[in-house]
């Protein structure tokens, strides 16, 4: 990211122990009029960028600001901004709404998947409005009905409307959606303990929907996805409504590609050269919001806790025993076991 011109040491910050019991619409309508007047008179290599404070497309283009994404230098501006924008939020919100702030990486700037009319995802400025949602006024009953509505998503299940990219778009577009609910709701201590009864409340809606499918509704194999569950070892460690989530956008990802190498959808097929690294349990090439196993700042496929743990399951069944995944450690022995159990299970699969 290149140099602002301003210092660091002048950001607006936010007292922690006035927001624990402070009122955050206030808190905020305070922070946000310092913090873009700081945008306002700093700098990314002697230009402007103000335009990452607008919320919405059309305004962030139309602003004087904008650097467009004409060129690779202009992209290269576009990108520095939503970078700078999003380190800023880091630094001051982290330790206040951390899980909006892990909820918004900067890999996500280069999703193709989340681009809006051809431009990357401006992922500094979506996390600035999700704190600005999450600071909101929000009484008893309008919480109450945010929770019933949350709840009667998960209830309910109608896949893809089609089998075109628009119609997977939509359906993954509206996974993140709930996401974003989500974590904004379980803020509540009270409502999050519904967490496992509300992941039980949507895999019996997909069962349901399965059973009145049509033949065509039946090739995404929904159904599949929900047996994948059963033998995910993350999942089956910490099965949170966060990792549900991501598992099932990328259920519909791999389905929907294979439905377009066999010809089946409406949009164009999928060069299989360019779909090699794209499996049903595939996620190289995609990030996730954290480690859902131990919390690191890694993809879970390369956790070395959860290698550790499987290793030691595959060893436990050789013994005819059936012991739960141990927690994740973060002791200097459990490193070496770590290590240790990763080549075993790679001897016995």
């Amino acid at each position: 990211m290149s140099k602002n011109t301003s210092s660091v040491s002048e950001m607006p910050t936010i007292d922690p122990q006035q927001w624990q019991v402070g009122n955050h619409k206030d808190i905020f309508k305070k922070w946000i009029i310092a913090f873009q007047l700081m945008i306002h008179t700093i700098k990314l290599d002697k230009k402007p960028y103000e335009w990452v404070l607008s919320y919405k497309q059309l305004e962030r283009q139309a602003a004087s600001s904008y650097p467009g994404i004409a060129t690779s230098a202009r992209k290269q501006q576009h990108r520095d901004a939503q970078a700078s924008l999003l380190y800023f939020l880091h630094r001051i919100w982290l330790d206040l709404l951390p899980d909006i702030i892990k909820a918004h990486p900067l890999q996500k700037y280069h999703d193709v998947n989340l681009e809006i009319n051809g431009e990357p995802c401006c992922i500094g400025t979506l996390c600035l409005e999700a704190i600005d949602k999450y600071c909101a006024p929000q009484d008893e009953k309008t919480l109450d009905f945010l929770r019933s509505r949350f709840t009667a998503k998960m209830m309910t299940f109608s896949g893809l409307s089609s089998h075109s990219d628009a119609a997977l778009h939509d359906f993954k577009a509206k996974l993140a959606t709930t996401l974003t609910e989500w974590l904004e709701l379980s803020e509540d201590q009270v409502y999050k303990v519904q967490e496992q009864a509300l992941i039980r409340q949507s895999k019996g809606a997909i069962n349901a929907y399965m059973l009145t499918a049509t033949e065509i509704q039946k090739q995404m194999q929904w159904n599949k996805f929900l047996e994948s569950l059963n033998i995910d070892l993350a999942f089956q460690a910490a099965p949170t409504i966060a990792l549900y989530i991501d598992l099932l956008s990328k259920h519909a990802t791999a389905a929907y590609q294979n439905l377009s190498l066999a010809g089946l959808t409406q949009g164009p097929s999928i060069d299989k050269a360019t779909t090699a690294q794209v499996t049903f349990v595939a996620t190289q090439d995609e990030k996730r919001i954290e480690c859902k196993y131990c919390g690191g700042v890694h993809e879970i496929e390369v956790c070395r806790k959860l290698q550790a743990a499987q290793a030691k399951r595959n060893i436990n069944v050789l013994h005819a025993r059936d012991d739960k995944l141990p927690p994740p450690s973060t002791s200097k022995k459990s490193s070496i076991n770590s290590k240790r159990f990763q080549g075993k299970a790679r001897a016995n699969p």
